[in-house]
């Protein structure tokens, strides 16, 4: 996946960049890494993103069996 290809699809699935760190375990910096192409997408963030964009598994699910702190997307960060 590129780095065009990520911005489309989280842009398209109304992600921010705090939610997308959250559901692969990884720092806000690193989603800012794909972002800007200065760091390759992994594999698992693609398969994850276009089954999000395919309606395979929702965020809601990630918030329900994920059993991690809060998603910074609920505390207020971006």
């Amino acid at each position: 996946m590129t780095a065009e290809e990520y911005r489309k699809i989280v842009k398209r699935l109304g992600l921010r960049r705090c939610d997308v760190a959250w559901m692969m375990g990884v720092t806000v910096r690193q989603t800012i890494r794909w972002y800007n192409g200065d760091s390759p997408v992994p594999r698992s963030v693609e398969l994850l993103l276009k089954a999000l964009a395919h309606r395979r598994v929702t965020a809601t699910w990630f918030r329900r069996h994920i059993k991690d702190p809060v998603p910074y997307s609920e505390i207020g960060m971006n």
